[in-house]
């Protein structure tokens, strides 16, 4: 119907938006991180329905986790907070993803929260 359809197409905006601002400063993605937004944002990674929403969700985590070499702290607290959440788990059950655009998102998504993994160190 068409009441579905421009609902899934609004939450994908929504989305976006989420992404835009996780891809500002440091003090944007703190304000990301202490809103409940998250949990919807996890919720639509789980989206059987739309793959443009599980890309949309995708690129949140790796803007939230994208490293500019200022604040090595703040990275890794985010990504900490991220895996305590879930996203980490769930972003793994999604490598085999049918839609090749949500594989690869999950992919890098997935190589930035190890990146700065305390357990790995820094040899990558």
């Amino acid at each position: 119907s068409p009441t579905s359809g421009s609902s899934a197409e609004m939450k994908q905006h929504a989305v976006y938006a989420v992404s835009n601002i996780s891809s500002g400063s440091d003090k944007h993605k703190e304000m990301i991180m202490q809103t409940m937004v998250l949990n919807s944002v996890l919720h639509c990674l789980r989206d059987q329905h739309s793959c443009e929403l599980r890309v949309a969700a995708a690129w949140v985590i790796i803007n939230l986790t994208w490293q500019d070499g200022a604040d090595n702290a703040g990275v890794a607290s985010r990504i900490e907070r991220l895996k305590q959440m879930g996203f980490e788990s769930q972003l793994e059950s999604m490598v085999e993803d049918t839609s090749l655009n949500v594989k690869d998102r999950v992919m890098e998504a997935l190589k930035s929260l190890r990146k700065h993994s305390p357990i790995e160190g820094t040899q990558h």
